[in-house]
């Protein structure tokens, strides 16, 4: 691989309002498939915690995501990513 895929547009995902509510935080471990359009496939989750609270916001988000594909010997490849979305309510000092 000469060049991984590089993001052009990552929106966040939203926090969902139950979860907000109730003051809870988490992560989601993924992988998914930026194919050679640089659009993503394939998504999977690996990890989530806890466990479905946050994974539908994950997923309508990163399917929206945008990049440059990776390239390997100046063709546009299919390549495969791995990554983690936290999920921290931010704290309001007073």
């Amino acid at each position: 691989m000469d060049s991984i895929p590089a993001a052009i547009s990552k929106d966040k995902p939203g926090y969902p309002y139950r979860a907000r509510r109730m003051n809870v935080t988490g992560f989601v471990e993924i992988r998914f498939l930026v194919n050679k359009k640089g659009r993503v496939e394939g998504l999977e989750i690996i990890h989530d915690k806890p466990a479905g609270t946050f994974a539908k916001s994950v997923r309508e988000a990163v399917m929206r995501w945008r990049f440059n594909p990776g390239i390997k010997n100046n063709r546009s490849v299919a390549t495969w990513m791995t990554t983690t979305i936290n999920f921290e309510l931010n704290r309001k000092k007073r």
